[in-house]
């Protein structure tokens, strides 16, 4: 039993005066040394080399701040490790055993589907057929499983359900008790599930402690933080790579500090000097660790822009025209769009997502956004061709600013700009230009677009000379208030459309819409004309 003096490599036990024996049996093998206090700890820690670190102790002595300062001494090098120890206590709790568990990882959400992760695939299986699995004592368990979702010191989800110490209606759902084995090594990734000697929630009812009680592992927050289902895929990668369990969640809270600035949040409950058989090619060794230098690129911090504006500009819809049910069942789907690709900006910010992962969810989620974008567009195409003006629809939620004086760019005359500010934070700011001499020529929301539209009459018609389209935007010339004329597609290198009189049902004064919707804008230009009734 060493005194209070610097580390040097090694894997050591830390203890009080009056866990030292325990501490003792317990690891034979590795260098004790004492700590009296939490002064000595930090004293110990700022000139402490090991390789590992653990504090063995009783429940009141598993403080967050014991936690904390032995997660930020292991963050200052990657290949540290450290963990807490329950020590025995009224309860007769000695953990001298662990599981053994199958080659797979189990990492559960808060939905119905559960992902299983093996060394060359990764597949799915409903929870409730996971949670037969788990509670039959003729199966095997897992190396690891890791739950995500909202929880606490004594629960988490499981699926649509509750992993909890006790049963309790303010959960809301159906409640499963902790009394089988979830793996070896349990990833309890939610809120608080690590706060233990500080917690108002008893030991007796502590999740984290219930399981390893039960012989598993235990990694948890001591903290609350923003909890991401990519920490629990990060879990699992590092343990079938074989790395031992500080080092995963040394890297864990690597991650946790670069998204959340805060410093660590996770700690171990068990020995930090564990791990598994790596059978894992090298390639998926690769995948497994984390480049903590990676930033967010700007193609994904455009592309979470892009989608979030297009949520906005489907909520903005739904303000102006309420009883549209395919604007309500758009703007839902670009809620779950959203979301996804929230959650690929953190893992790319966090380093998880390979490159050739992060190419793969970036097409896929730049195709369904384009999806969205038609989608939305088409739904304003319709409602101008058959309602008319939507200054009748927005100017409802806003507040209408002073008009400026400015030059109508179609004729030359004098007009004037309105700014029409949404009454609702949320929503968006449109601006309305009118023009004296050629009447209403333009709205738009978001930044001006430089594509023009010019119209000149014709013999037996109308030419309309378009511009090039910005890239990835989308355009379509058709008629206001003529919902039985086609719109037609506005080409996106530019070009000529010409419209016969003789296909225009209507005859007098009409009104052409020229508008184009494109990442961060939208903007609609109006030509109106007379055409002479008593024309064939």
């Amino acid at each position: 039993m060493n005194e209070v003096v610097a580390a040097m490599d090694g894997n050591f036990i830390l203890a009080s005066s009056r866990i030292a024996e325990f501490a003792a049996r317990r690891f034979p093998e590795r260098t004790l040394t004492v700590i009296p206090d939490a002064t000595t700890l930090e004293a110990f820690l700022a000139s402490c080399q090991a390789s590992s670190l653990t504090f063995c102790g009783t429940w009141p002595e598993l403080t967050v701040a014991t936690s904390r300062s032995l997660a930020e001494w292991a963050r200052e090098d990657p290949m540290r490790g450290c963990g807490l120890y329950l020590a025995p206590d009224d309860y007769g709790l000695d953990q001298s055993y662990t599981i053994s568990g199958t080659n797979s990882v189990w990492e559960m959400l808060d939905r119905e589907v559960a992902r299983e992760y093996r060394a060359d695939s990764t597949t799915q299986v409903l929870i409730d057929d996971l949670l037969v699995h788990l509670t039959d004592d003729r199966r095997s368990r897992p190396i690891g499983t890791a739950l995500t979702g909202h929880g606490a010191e004594y629960c988490v989800q499981f699926g649509s359900k509750w992993l909890s110490t006790f049963e309790t209606t303010l959960l809301g759902a159906p409640i499963i008790r902790p009394c089988f084995q979830l793996g070896a090594a349990v990833f309890l990734n939610c809120c608080s599930s690590m706060r233990l000697g500080d917690s108002c929630v008893p030991q007796k009812y502590s999740l984290a402690r219930t399981l390893f009680a039960a012989g598993s592992v235990v990694i948890g927050s001591f903290r609350n933080l923003h909890i991401l289902p990519q920490y629990g895929e990060s879990f699992a990668r590092a343990l079938l790579a074989g790395q031992p369990l500080g080092r995963i969640v040394n890297n864990l809270n690597l991650q946790a500090d670069k998204l959340e600035r805060r410093g660590s949040a996770f700690q171990l409950l068990g020995d930090p000097c564990i791990n598994y058989p790596a059978n894992l090619s090298s390639s998926e060794i690769r995948r497994a660790t984390v480049d903590f230098t990676s930033t967010e690129p700007a193609v994904v911090r455009d592309l979470i822009n892009n989608i979030a504006w297009l949520e906005q500009f489907a909520d903005t819809l739904l303000h102006w025209m309420p009883e549209n049910q395919l604007v309500a069942a758009s703007y839902m789907r670009l809620l779950h769009l959203t979301s996804r690709a929230g959650c690929m900006g953190h893992a790319t910010q966090v380093g998880i997502l390979s490159t050739s992962e992060l190419s793969v969810a970036l097409q896929d989620l730049t195709e369904q956004s384009d999806r969205m974008r038609a989608e939305l567009f088409d739904i304003l195409i319709h409602f101008v061709q058959e309602q008319g003006w939507i200054q009748e629809r927005y100017a409802a939620h806003c507040r209408r600013a002073d008009a400026v004086r400015a030059i109508c760019d179609r004729c030359g005359g004098v007009s004037y700009v309105t700014r029409y500010q949404p009454l609702a934070s949320h929503l968006m700011t449109i601006e309305r230009e009118e023009c004296d001499r050629c009447g209403t020529t333009k709205e738009h929301i978001g930044a001006e677009c430089a594509s023009q539209s010019l119209v000149s009459r014709i013999s037996e018609g109308f030419m309309i000379t378009l511009s090039q389209l910005p890239e990835f935007a989308q355009g379509a010339i058709f008629f206001h208030r003529v919902p039985d004329l086609a719109a037609m597609t506005w080409p996106r290198t530019g070009g000529v459309i010409s419209i016969e009189t003789a296909e225009l049902s209507f005859k007098g004064r009409l009104t052409l819409v020229a508008a184009a919707l494109g990442p961060q804008f939208v903007t609609l230009r109006y030509h109106t004309f007379f055409v002479d009734p008593k024309l064939n």
